[in-house]
């Protein structure tokens, strides 16, 4: 499948969020991470001296989204402490699941709180270093229903690979390779865990069951307005020990090609 090429008019590309908001989900129980945080909300796991949530929130509000709502659950007291604390720029704004509904139930219960059109909807245990511009410009150009951010990464097996065609249109969403395959054969794109989602898709989902985005809505959405921007993004996710150990390093590896530059 062919990697999709999309650039926005270089004069939006500073703030492309503006007017947009933005929901984080940061309501997992990070059973996994669990093992070296115990009783810790994983996205307040601490990464380059402040909580990860911090290093979202000021992604997403650096590039213009001035709402961001976060679609809490699990140790939602936790995060509510974090928010009172919070000094930057963006109004943050909660939405606490009574009880868990996976990604899309939390997104469904947080629409709400949403005053734009077009949601940008992020994972709160990943940060991949996505052209949002762009990622908003293919979106628009397809008339999309929702646009999925992917990352290319040399080895696909802990997260399932995403084929797409030359205009973006996502074609499938492959399991997990077998670990015990050819090694050259793990490379690709997966799901950044970012996507811009139009209200009215949202406004579908059920309320009062549990639902995943990843594995209940966006398939059903193939050849009905899905897409998907290829991108060798940086990406990492703090979901295991093995990862929140490397991303440190990742941080400070972004931050020396940004002074770089």
């Amino acid at each position: 499948m062919a990697t999709v090429s999309s650039r926005a008019d270089p004069a939006a590309t500073a703030r492309p969020l503006n007017g947009i908001d933005t929901i984080i989900l940061a309501g997992g129980l990070g059973t996994r991470l669990s093992q070296v945080l115990p009783g810790h909300q994983k996205v307040l796991a601490e990464v380059d001296g402040r909580p990860f949530l911090g290093k979202l929130i000021e992604f997403y509000a650096a590039a213009g989204s001035s709402r961001i709502v976060l679609a809490l659950g699990y140790r939602s007291d936790d995060v509510e402490d974090f928010i009172r604390q919070y000094r930057g720029a963006a109004r943050l704004i909660t939405s606490v699941e009574p009880e868990p509904r996976g990604t899309a139930g939390a997104l469904r219960h947080a629409l709400a709180l949403v005053e734009s059109g077009t949601v940008l909807v992020a994972n709160g245990d990943s940060f991949a270093d996505v052209d949002l511009a762009a990622l908003l410009a293919l979106h628009r150009a397809r008339r999309s229903m929702v646009t999925i951010a992917l990352a290319y990464v040399d080895d696909v097996r802990r997260y399932g690979r995403v084929l797409f065609e030359s205009d973006g249109g996502v074609v499938c969403f492959e399991e997990k390779p077998d670990p015990a395959g050819n090694e050259s054969e793990f490379a690709g794109y997966i799901n950044a865990g970012i996507y811009l989602i139009e209200r009215e898709v949202i406004a579908t989902l059920p309320g009062d069951r549990v639902i995943s985005l990843e594995r209940d809505v966006f398939p059903r959405l193939i050849g009905g307005g899905l897409y998907a921007l290829g991108a060798r993004a940086s990406f990492i996710d703090i979901g295991t020990p093995e990862s929140w150990s490397k991303a440190n390093d990742f941080f400070a590896e972004r931050k020396r090609r940004k002074d770089e530059r």
